[in-house]
């Protein structure tokens, strides 16, 4: 099997010398030998697939979920190629492999649905990828997503499921499978959260016939020739096993992933040209059937010469496409590599010449040919409306380059640059999507970077966008920029749901679903979205930020301490490394540490407005009001205006803003409840009524801040609008019935209901839930800038009770602790 060109005794030696060499790296001990048989000796060597079986059989479902995401789904993979036998025993031995990982997460999820739906979902995908052909797996999924009440993954899982047993094998589901899909999607279906454990008879669509049982890992194997094939796999799978382990258990995929790293750019040519042909033909390559590609920001991260390989198999990346450009007067030479990361074998290159208005002509010949490698063809991706004009497309793929950087300068030229494109050719899509987006990040916006007036600045990228979208309604950007628009709310949501349809290999589009998914309260598809970003650009701290923060509001914050120690080990990037720390301490309520990472982010990204934003918002919570003045923006009226405690500049800067304040001020530095506590209800109310038709039109959708909402509730109530203020804490009330039957936090939860019962005049429910509150997580209290608590709205009818000014010396004290750790005198 291993040795086929051999005679027998050729063969014995060679395996001979496979065991000794084995042996040396293993140990004697891990094998037991007799005159005739080999075996591996019990427990001496661990798998994938053990260490799956091992969190099965501990009912260990977080593990276990762990364990088959590490799992690549061509098993063996690797072996391919050595010979014709062993390749026709892998044939029969890989789908038993695969049939025994699914049936590990199908049984999981049969045994946790539907105390835990959200983790059964998670394993049943994981089964369904490692057997897409497995109906008994299929069914528990459709009837876990119609528990779950989405209709939308219903419908999408049986469909493709549907579509792919008919385009690769010619057949239809089982009947079963179709009555019970036409029963879950009829109204009455929805809500039914009845297990139909299948049975073992049910037919297995792939193969129309039962698998073969597999045999146990540790058979024992007889040498002689007869039944060499047999032996000759154990050993190759040792030593499989054992490179595996050498090289950080990196595993081919059974579709390849490609790192299409920036090319290198000769003498004669444009550091943003070459950089540009590398992200359009990642772009194309996303495209091809058969390959999937690493994310464009991670491959950015890789650093050239010979570590280039290892920052690949670091991120388990299986090729690595890189080339070099040079332009010669109208000429221009691209010459290409694709290196096989497991070995660094070149397999693949190839020169381009073209002229320099050819641009458009080399990408996609480059992204045909590589996909032609992996046999998906030269298929080219759907035409994007026009194609560019050479004359101006370097600026296109100049604006791509230096949009990435996120800074206001390398954005302000972003601009530019693709103004001159539009100027030159108005109707490349592409273009005007790019510039809406480009816009957004302009804005004078917390999240964003830039200073532009937010509310003229979004009107024009509204009509970029728009226009984008007119011209190419099959443009990715273009629906990603329209949902952009309002950031990450109810609005984006079908926006960025398209995009991702579009173009479902780009991070950026899944995070911002993921965000939008978050405000509308479907946490478990957030945490979905989240998870594809991080696996499709895993370098891209932004990602894993997103998806710590869901994980804790999802009350899992035992699978975030792993994927930040993941991310640090994987990234060089010391201002990702950094933010990302900092967002872990947030979310762990660790104030100083929170602060000492905004410091250092200060000091890596000095002009940074989002940096100053943060390090302010850290001193502020701690008490250090004077110095967080001296650092936030100059640009940050709101933040300046609260931490002055210059409530009439406060007003005009609101009145002067009031189409925007609603997207840029409220719920930042505590405005809210500063305009009701310093007597300027009506000033919320006023903007609130030029911005909102009705309490009905306030943030239709999503969840609410509560303490945003009780702001609004007091100025109704103060004002004596009592049926809109009645309505608002209607909505509360019903977002708190809700979560309490959720998994949320239930720190979340509490602080919910502790809000709604202070606005109901529920005094012992809301003493309750503060006492309560300040003393496993008084974080959630102390507020930005730190305030007693009957400043906050939400509370100001238990001013002058005692407990009250209890629990404020208790958040008191531990805010005090907090400071000393930072070496700070103690508030007094």
């Amino acid at each position: 099997m291993l040795w086929p060109d051999r005679a027998e005794d050729q063969a014995r030696a060679s395996l001979r010398q496979a065991i000794y060499e084995l042996r040396g790296h293993l140990g004697s001990e891990a094998f037991a030998l007799s005159d005739d048989r080999i075996a591996l000796a019990p427990g001496s060597l661990t798998s994938d697939i053990s260490e799956a079986e091992a969190a099965a059989d501990r009912g260990d479902h977080g593990g276990l979920y762990e364990a088959l995401g590490g799992m690549d789904t061509l098993v063996l993979g690797g072996l391919d190629g050595i010979s014709d036998e062993l390749d026709d025993w892998l044939r029969t031995e890989r789908p038993n492999l695969a049939a025994r990982i699914a049936g590990l997460g199908r049984a999981a999820a049969e045994r946790i649905f539907p105390s835990d739906a959200g983790m059964a979902r998670a394993l049943c995908d994981h089964a369904l990828r490692f057997d897409p052909f497995d109906e008994r797996s299929l069914r528990l999924a459709l009837q876990i997503d119609a528990a779950l009440g989405d209709q939308a993954q219903l419908h999408r899982r049986y469909l493709a499921f549907e579509q792919r047993l008919g385009c690769e094998i010619q057949a239809a589901p089982a009947a079963e499978t179709r009555r019970l899909f036409e029963r879950l999607r009829s109204p009455s279906g929805g809500g039914d959260r009845l297990i139909e454990v299948p049975g073992g008879h049910a037919p297995h669509a792939a193969t129309m016939q039962p698998h073969p049982r597999p045999e146990p890992a540790t058979r024992r194997l007889r040498i002689g020739w007869p039944v060499l094939a047999a032996g000759f796999g154990l050993i190759l799978l040792l030593a499989g096993a054992y490179a595996v382990f050498l090289h950080q258990r990196v595993r081919p995929t059974s579709i390849p992933t490609v790192a299409v790293v920036p090319f290198t750019t000769l003498s004669g040519s444009n550091q943003y040209i070459a950089t540009g042909i590398a992200d359009e033909v990642q772009d194309r390559l996303a495209h091809q059937p058969g390959v999937q590609v690493l994310g464009r920001f991670t491959a950015h991260q890789f650093r050239a010469g010979s570590d280039l390989l290892a920052d690949a198999r670091r991120v388990n990346a299986t090729y690595v496409l890189d080339g070099t450009v040079q332009a010669d007067g109208p000429r221009l030479r691209v010459i290409v590599g694709l290196t096989r990361v497991s070995d660094g074998v070149l397999v693949w290159s190839n020169r381009f010449d073209q002229g320099t208005d050819d641009l458009f002509k080399v990408q996609s010949s480059i992204a045909a040919a590589v996909a032609a490698r992996f046999g998906g063809g030269a298929r080219r991706p759907a035409a994007h409306g026009v194609s560019p004009l050479p004359a101006v497309y370097d600026h296109y793929l100049a604006a791509r380059v230096l949009m990435r950087d996120r800074r206001a300068v390398s954005l302000a030229a972003a601009d530019r640059a693709l103004r001159q494109v539009i100027a030159a050719q108005p109707d490349y899509a592409p273009a005007h999507a790019l510039l809406a987006e480009v816009l957004l990040l302009e804005a004078e916006h917390p999240v964003s970077y830039g200073t532009l007036p937010f509310a003229s600045t979004r009107r024009e990228a509204r009509e970029e966008a728009e226009l984008a979208a007119r011209l190419d309604p099959q443009l990715g950007e273009a629906q990603a920029a329209l949902g952009l628009l309002t950031y990450s709310n109810a609005a984006s949501l079908p926006f960025y749901r398209r995009a991702v349809e579009l173009d479902p290999q780009r991070a950026d589009f899944h995070r911002w679903f993921g965000q939008s998914l978050m405000a509308t309260g479907h946490i478990e598809e957030a945490l979905d979205e989240f998870r594809r970003a991080v696996a499709i650009d895993p370098l891209w701290g932004l990602s894993y930020e997103h998806l710590i923060v869901a994980l804790d509001r999802a009350n899992r914050g035992a699978e975030v301490a792993p994927l930040v120690r993941r991310f640090l080990a994987l990234s060089n990037d010391e201002r990702a490394r950094v933010q990302l720390l900092f967002t872990d301490a947030t979310v762990g309520n660790r104030l100083a540490d929170s602060l000492r990472y905004a410091q250092r982010f200060v000091e890596l990204a000095p002009g940074d407005r989002q940096a100053k934003f943060r390090y302010a918002s850290e001193l502020a919570a701690l008490g250090a009001i004077d110095v967080a003045s001296k650092v936030i923006d100059r640009n940050d009226w709101i933040g300046r205006a609260v931490l002055a405690n210059r409530s009439q500049d406060l007003v005009s800067g609101i009145r002067a803003h009031a189409d925007s304040f609603w997207d840029v001020g409220s719920g930042f530095w505590g405005v809210d409840d500063y305009l009701v506590a310093h007597g300027q209800g009506p000033v919320l109310l006023e903007v609130f009524d030029r911005r909102f038709d009705g309490v009905g039109h306030f943030r239709p959708g999503e969840l609410l801040d509560p303490f945003e909402t009780a702001a609004l509730v007091v100025a109704m109530r103060q004002a004596g609008r009592l049926a809109q203020a009645d309505e608002l804490r209607a909505r509360l009330a019903r977002q708190v019935r809700v979560e309490n039957a959720t998994r949320l936090k239930p720190e979340i939860i509490l602080l919910d209901r502790t809000v709604l019962n202070a606005l109901d005049g529920d005094r012992a429910g809301a003493f309750n839930g503060l006492e309560t509150l300040s003393r496993i997580a008084p974080q959630m209290l102390l507020g930005t800038p730190w305030r007693p608590l009957a400043e906050i709205a939400a509370f100001h009818t238990l001013a002058g009770d005692p407990r009250l000014t209890a629990i404020d010396e208790r958040l008191r004290a531990a805010l005090n602790r907090e400071r000393r750790k930072l070496g700070w005198a103690p508030l007094r």
